[in-house]
C-alpha cells in the first residue's frame, strides 16, 4: 500500500513533534512541519502531501481557516483542522474551508488515524465524482442531440448548445422560460396529458413529436423523448428530455404528400384488407368522398 504523504502544521513545537510520532509509527510519510500557515502553503507547494492536517489557531497573520482554502482551491489537498476550540462561531468559520475532518485536542494515536483515513476516502470519492460529472458534461456540452433538464411543470433549468442553436436562446434566457411555451399549443397540450400519466407512475417515458418556435419566430420541427432523473436516485422531480431535430424528414415527408396528393395517378394504401389512405385522385375516379373510402 503506498505510504501517503502527510503535511502538519501546528506553532506548538512539543505538539507538532508528538503528531508526527503518531503518524510515522501508523505508517505515513511526515513530508513537512510548518509553524505558520505562510510556510504551511510554501511547503505544500514543495512536497504536495496527500493531507494537511492543520491547527486552527496560528500565529502570524493568516490562520489555519485561510491556509487551508488555499490548499484546497490552489493544491487541491484535503484538510483536517486539529484544534482546542468547539464553540460554534470557530466551527461555522472552520466550516468556510470545507475542511474533510476535524479534530479537537486532546487527540489520540485512533482519532488521528480515523479522521485522516475518512478525509482520505472522502477527497478520493469526490475526486472520482467530479472526473465524472465532468465527463458527463463533456458529454452533454458536446452531443448532437439537444438536451435539457426541466422541473415537473416543464420549466426549463439546464440546456445544452444544441438545445440553444435548435431553439436560438441562450442558455441564461432559457432558465427563465417553460418548454410548454416553446412548443405547438396543441403539443403543450398532449405534453401535459403525457406528463400527468409520467408523474403518476403510468408510463415512465414521454415521446411527442412536436414544432418548436425559434427565437426568430420561425418553426423548427423536434421528436422530444423525456425520463425521469429520479429513476438513477438523483434529482428528485426533474426530467431530462432528449431533442432531436427532425425538420428535415417532415419537409420530405409534406414534399412526398404534396406529390401524392397531385398525382395524375390514382394512389391507395391497404392494410389487413382495408383502405387506410386514398389520394384526391383515386377519390374523382371513384365518385367516393376520400373520407368514404
Amino acid at each position: 500500500m503506498e505510504q501517503r504523504k502527510i503535511l502538519i502544521v501546528e506553532d506548538e513545537s512539543i505538539i507538532a513533534a508528538d503528531i508526527k510520532v503518531i503518524l510515522e509509527n501508523l505508517g505515513y510519510d511526515v513530508v513537512a512541519l510548518s509553524i505558520s500557515a505562510e510556510d504551511a502553503v510554501q511547503q505544500a507547494q514543495t512536497h504536495q502531501p496527500d493531507l494537511a492536517l492543520m491547527d486552527i489557531e496560528l500565529k502570524g497573520k493568516m490562520g489555519g481557516i485561510e491556509a487551508a482554502k488555499i490548499l484546497r482551491t490552489r493544491f487541491n489537498i484535503p484538510v483536517v483542522f486539529l484544534t482546542s476550540y468547539a464553540d460554534n462561531v470557530t466551527l461555522e468559520h472552520a466550516l468556510t474551508a470545507e475542511p474533510f475532518g476535524y479534530i479537537l485536542k486532546p487527540y489520540s494515536a485512533h482519532n488521528l488515524q480515523t479522521s485522516i483515513e475518512i478525509a482520505l476516502y472522502k477527497h478520493n470519492l469526490d475526486q472520482i465524482l467530479k472526473k465524472n460529472e465532468s465527463t458527463l458534461r463533456s458529454i452533454i456540452e458536446r452531443a448532437g442531440n439537444g438536451i435539457i433538464v426541466t422541473d415537473k411543470d416543464g420549466n426549463i433549468l439546464s440546456s445544452n448548445p444544441a438545445f440553444e442553436e435548435m431553439s436560438g436562446f441562450s442558455s441564461t434566457e432559457l432558465e427563465n422560460k417553460s418548454l410548454l411555451e416553446l412548443i405547438c399549443p396543441d403539443s403543450a397540450a398532449r405534453f401535459q396529458e403525457q406528463s400527468g400519466a409520467f408523474w403518476r407512475g403510468e408510463t415512465h417515458r414521454i415521446r411527442l413529436e412536436s414544432c418548436l418556435t425559434h427565437k426568430d419566430g420561425n418553426k423548427v420541427w423536434i421528436s422530444l423523448a423525456a425520463s425521469r432523473m429520479d429513476e438513477a436516485g438523483s434529482l428528485p422531480g426533474h426530467i431530462v428530455i432528449m431533442v432531436d431535430n427532425i425538420s428535415a424528414r417532415v419537409q420530405i415527408e409534406e414534399a412526398y404528400r404534396t406529390l401524392i396528393d397531385q398525382s395524375p395517378l390514382g394512389i391507395i394504401i391497404i392494410q389487413n384488407k382495408k383502405i387506410i389512405f386514398a389520394n384526391p385522385k383515386v377519390c374523382e375516379m371513384s365518385g367516393y368522398g376520400c373520407h368514404e373510402l
